[in-house]
């Protein structure tokens, strides 16, 4: 069978009724030739879970608009969901550093203090009303709702998916069934969707039991962008292998977890964050089936790169996965 692209194009739709936030819209690509034997991919996209200024989510939704369509380039309609972004918190320790560098600069204490509460007094007003994680995941949930009262687009046979921070977010989602009812969605899993699609996806935000890699970086990091909230953010490695099927029916839809053979350019440290094999052995310890796929692309390479659509067009046409229950 050729491997050939198909063409899109796409949609944008307000997920969230009166909303104008461009952070709670979703775009639907539709394939030139779709197929109705293919699934509706629902994409969530990441940013590092940072959004809420369009300085930062402009550029991110340039880059992640091309996943969905490297997916729906293989015949699959794809609907790439967004959702309302966190800002990094303000460090108390960077503010004195720049005050006290801006002190010895004009030797004044003054200046020193006048640029500190500068600094701090407009970091919080650009941070007001960012979005905490249950924000993110009640707006993936309520797009998800929104897509499935659709009959424009095959709802049928749905795959949920992330990439980056948007896999974490989805992951977290899908342990929360208090959300999902909350939506009118059914809080089983597999009820929900017939597949799980995790493309590069944040499935750790502490080290996984198998790594010996430090804790204190990615806490740092997850302190960066919850603050206070951040032991209240959940690990989604972590919550899979605490996971307990609610009945003897499986509970977990198969997953497909697409890797990179370099995720962070090798830097150890940021590779804790894509915990993909500790996450595949806890979802079959869970019950569920999971396969993985690799590909020789990096993180913020893969969602365009001719691997991947070769990869998915093989998932999707060739194998037809997944199965329609």
């Amino acid at each position: 069978m050729p491997y050939t692209r198909q063409k899109s194009s796409y949609t944008t739709h307000s997920y969230v009724q009166n909303s104008t936030l461009f952070e709670q819209s979703l775009d639907i690509y539709h394939p030139s030739a779709p197929s109705k034997s293919l699934p509706t991919v629902i994409l969530v996209v990441g940013s590092g879970w940072m959004g809420h200024r369009s300085i930062i989510y402009a550029g991110c939704s340039w880059w992640n608009a091309k996943g969905p369509r490297t997916i729906a380039s293989t015949g699959a309609t794809c609907v790439c969901v967004r959702h309302k972004g966190a800002f990094p918190v303000v460090d108390s320790r960077v503010v004195v550093a720049l005050a006290g560098f801006a002190g010895l600069y004009t030797k004044s204490l003054v200046h020193a203090v006048a640029m500190a509460a500068g600094i701090y007094m407009g970091w919080t007003l650009m941070r007001r009303g960012s979005a905490t994680l249950e924000n993110m995941m009640e707006d993936v949930a309520t797009a998800i709702e929104y897509i499935k009262d659709r009959e424009d687009i095959n709802t049928d046979n749905v795959v949920l998916g992330g990439y980056s921070s948007g896999g974490h977010v989805l992951t977290s989602l899908l342990n929360r069934p208090d959300i999902l009812k909350k939506k009118n969605l059914p809080a089983k899993v597999s009820d929900l969707c017939n597949g799980v699609l995790l493309l590069s996806g944040v499935l750790g935000t502490e080290p996984s039991p198998t790594s010996k890699k430090p804790r204190w970086f990615t806490d740092i990091v997850v302190k960066s962008v919850w603050g206070s909230e951040a032991d209240k953010v959940p690990s989604p490695v972590h919550k899979m292998l605490s996971y307990k099927p609610k009945s003897k029916t499986k509970d977990l839809p198969p997953h497909l977890l697409v890797g990179c053979g370099s995720e962070t350019f090798g830097i150890p440290l940021l590779d804790t964050f894509f915990c993909r094999d500790d996450y595949a052995a806890a979802v079959k310890r869970a019950g569920g089936v999971v396969e993985t796929i690799l590909v020789s692309a990096n993180h913020w390479t893969v969602l365009d790169c001719d691997e991947l659509f070769v990869k998915l067009f093989d998932k999707f046409v060739v194998e037809g996965w997944p199965k329609v229950k």
